[in-house]
């Protein structure tokens, strides 16, 4: 099997392989790396967390292939030079790992790479988490209620959010958590606009701080569970003058 991939998951395997997470545009495919562990390896670099790797997979005599050639096409390199950054791109990769489970991937894996890009090259990048958490959960069919309330399916008076009734509220249904007019149509946007526009939306602090929230309660909702990755993540983001 001859494609390419990004690294979601990359861990030491035995004396010097890894085994890998690759998300790729026909799926999710776990696969050994043999030997990759050695500076010396063709594998060493394309099989490194956040490579986008062009990968020749071929069958072991185990359960699992086995990765006979794996060329880096991007590194995301830039990603590494900052501990936050690295924090964001992990608790992504491990979110892709969660949710990107179909047989068709095509969608989320070029979205990972583009928000990976974003990661890299931007200075103000914290408004990544809210808009990876939804886009994500709407990538794979679970799009919340944004322009009618949940509940009556009326268009007036959106002022609420409620991950456990699928989305907006209006304030004669009431429930939920109240929310600003800035934050529902920051959601929105993020749910529906174009792929290469997805990214051009900015919000004021506030905004973000209530949109994090948001998304992040209707993410762990929808995944029913925690990822590892986030309680960490979360003092990283609460506490930045100490990186």
């Amino acid at each position: 099997m001859e494609t390419e991939g990004l690294i979601i998951k990359s861990t030491k395997y035995g004396e010097g392989s890894r085994m890998l997470s690759i998300l790729t545009p026909q799926g999710k495919v776990e696969a050994a790396a043999n030997g990759a562990n050695s500076l010396k390896s063709r594998l060493f670099a394309g099989s490194q967390l956040f490579c986008y790797s062009k990968i020749v997979l071929k069958k072991g005599k185990g359960r699992l292939p086995y990765t006979s050639s794996c060329d880096v096409v991007e590194n995301f390199y830039g990603i590494r030079n900052d501990v936050l950054k690295v924090s964001l791109g992990v608790y992504f990769c491990e979110l892709l790992g969660i949710v990107a489970v179909g047989e068709d991937t095509e969608r989320e894996l070029r979205f990972a790479l583009n928000t990976l890009h974003m990661l890299e090259k931007a200075e103000d990048y914290t408004y990544l988490k809210p808009l990876f958490e939804m886009r994500l959960m709407s990538l794979a069919g679970f799009m919340p209620y944004g322009e009618c309330c949940g509940i009556c399916g009326g268009r007036e008076r959106l002022n609420r959010f409620s991950a456990e009734k699928g989305g907006a509220l209006c304030d004669k249904c009431g429930g939920g958590k109240r929310v600003s007019e800035a934050t529902l149509e920051a959601i929105n946007y993020i749910c529906t606009a174009p792929d290469k526009l997805v990214f051009s939306f900015r919000v004021s602090k506030e905004v973000e701080k209530e949109l994090c929230q948001v998304c992040e309660e209707y993410l762990l909702y929808q995944i029913e569970r925690t990822p590892s990755k986030l309680q960490y993540l979360q003092i990283m983001l609460d506490n930045p003058q100490q990186l």
